[in-house]
C-alpha cells in the first residue's frame, strides 16, 4: 500500500505529464514505465530519494 507521500508524488508526476503534453506537445512516455524498475531500489534508496524531492521542492516554493 502506497504512503501518502507516494500517493502525492505520483499525482503531481501525471500532472506534470499532463502539463508538459498540454503546453508544449511533449509525451513523457518514460514515465509510465517507470514501476517496472521499481524493484531496482531498497526501501531505504526510495526514502532517501522521497527526503530529497521534498527538500527540492520546499527550496522551490
Amino acid at each position: 500500500m502506497p504512503t501518502a507521500a507516494e500517493r502525492q508524488f505520483h499525482l503531481d508526476m501525471v500532472a506534470g505529464a499532463q502539463r508538459l503534453k498540454r503546453e508544449i506537445g511533449y509525451n513523457p512516455v518514460r514515465f509510465t514505465q517507470l514501476p517496472r524498475y521499481e524493484n531496482l531500489f531498497t526501501d531505504a534508496e526510495r526514502d532517501t530519494a522521497r527526503r530529497r524531492l521534498e527538500a527540492h521542492k520546499s527550496a522551490t516554493v
